[in-house]
């Protein structure tokens, strides 16, 4: 079990800690932060990409665990990215969480409306993260 989990216990048993995650912001500085947090909970395989057309076509190619997606990003948006995963078949199913640093409650409801399974307000703490994580990937089993 991941050390990251070990409270989770249950949860931590349910999670492939091996299978790659996505990372999506445009700041190299959040996808960075986002990154070593996601080490600390045990993930080890961790793409970071920093637009939304990279991150589309990236999970089309590759099977990832879920999607940590900024919000607001130039060209595609964070909520254009995850509209087109969800209107995907193959990988429609795909969790994707949003984050932004807008505390706006219309963003985070804009954010689940359009498939994003879980909304973050950056910043976020690692323990805030562990919490969604473990909700979103039970929803998943």
């Amino acid at each position: 079990m991941r050390s990251g989990f070990a409270h989770y216990n249950r949860s931590a048993n349910l999670i492939d800690f091996s299978q790659p995650v996505l990372v999506l912001d445009d700041v190299h500085t959040m996808t960075r932060i986002v990154d070593s947090m996601l080490r600390k909970c045990g993930f080890a395989a961790i793409e970071q990409v920093h637009d939304a057309a990279t991150a589309l076509q990236r999970v089309r190619a590759e099977q990832f665990l879920f999607v940590i997606s900024d919000r607001e990003m130039p060209g595609m948006t964070g909520l254009e990215f995850v509209r087109e995963v969800r209107a995907d078949s193959k990988i429609g199913y795909l969790p994707i969480i949003m984050m932004s640093a807008n505390s706006n409650s219309k963003l985070a409801e804009e954010a689940i409306a359009a498939g994003a399974n879980a909304f973050l307000t950056k910043p976020f703490t690692l323990t805030t993260l562990r919490d969604v994580l473990v909700q979103v990937l039970r929803q998943r089993s």
